[in-house]
């Protein structure tokens, strides 16, 4: 394990000691949550619904390609390794204050703040900004068409969001 990833995991411990898990959760979500509300929001209102989608979909994609580069060089992962992508998405998990469980292929998020201020704005984009997230993560990582498949989704009325990749 290289320095860099164990200053990280120092400082994730020191900030889990300080900062109980509910209080992160919430902080997170509220935070990236109320964001891309009041981006969405003005998006619709000025392209449409169907635009704005797009929009994000491919502005998040690009900031989780951009966030994998930067990850690579920090914490000298490797491009085309299962192990380092999977790394790369706990990392950007650890930022967006997901908590995430790996079973299997497949990854489930429990309790996922921006699920939970997604349900209660009503608006699927803030998950939807996340996957895309990820997505951008993991095309960096392992190649263009590299995606996670959502096969669960808290907004449709699931107790988590489970993803496998495609």
């Amino acid at each position: 394990m290289n320095r860099k990833l164990k200053e990280l995991r120092k400082i994730e411990r020191e900030f889990k000691r300080k900062i109980p898990e509910r209080v992160r959760i919430d902080k997170m979500g509220k935070m990236f949550g109320g964001i891309v509300s009041v981006l969405a929001r003005n998006l619709i209102k000025d392209v449409g619904y169907s635009v704005a989608t797009k929009i994000i979909k491919r502005e998040f994609r690009s900031l989780g390609r951009n966030d994998a580069k930067y990850f690579i060089e920090l914490f000298k992962l490797k491009r085309g390794s299962i192990k380092d992508a999977s790394k790369a998405l706990k990392i950007a998990a650890l930022f967006l204050g997901l908590k995430l469980d790996v079973v299997g292929n497949e990854t489930i998020v429990k309790d996922c703040p921006l699920g939970n201020e997604a349900i209660k704005f009503d608006e699927p984009i803030l998950c939807n900004a996340c996957l895309e997230y990820n997505n951008g993560i993991l095309e960096e990582m392992l190649g263009e068409g590299k995606k996670l498949k959502r096969t669960k989704w808290i907004f449709e009325g699931d107790g988590y969001c489970m993803f496998t990749k495609k």
